[in-house]
């Protein structure tokens, strides 16, 4: 359990480390070959598109107020990154004034996003599906 004194930090370094990334992408465009960003590592061995495929993608179209192509580039990660922001708070803003963190999803839920991202995962590699992350 942490304490009282871990949680600030436990809260702020992720939030440290997201705010670097999005930074680093709002001025780093993804789809340029030339700069640097990591290669998924399911697309590279299989060729396949996974669930977090075009995620960068995405990211670097919010951060210019481009919602089609941030739709076009994963739109079930364009809503649930804001949904998984929401469940987090809710967990760690209790632990800062002391209170324990709330209680881990149910497992049902658990199963539904697994079958979320696994049905995402076999959706967008239909080859008539029309939105691939652009690569």
């Amino acid at each position: 359990m942490l304490t009282r004194r871990l949680v600030p930090t436990a809260v702020v370094a992720p939030v440290l480390l997201v705010a670097a990334g999005c930074a680093y992408l709002a001025f780093n465009d993804p789809n340029d070959p030339n700069v640097l960003m990591p290669q998924c590592p399911t697309k590279y061995f299989t060729g396949l598109d996974c669930p977090f495929c075009g995620g960068l993608r995405m990211v670097h179209a919010v951060l210019h107020g481009q919602w089609s192509a941030a739709v076009h580039a994963n739109v079930v990660l364009l809503v649930g990154l804001p949904l998984l922001a929401v469940y987090l708070l809710r967990g760690i803003l209790p632990a800062m004034v002391g209170r324990t963190f709330a209680r881990l999803p149910a497992r049902a839920t658990t199963w539904a996003v697994v079958g979320l991202l696994v049905g995402w995962t076999i959706i967008r590699n239909v080859p008539a599906f029309p939105l691939h992350p652009l690569t």
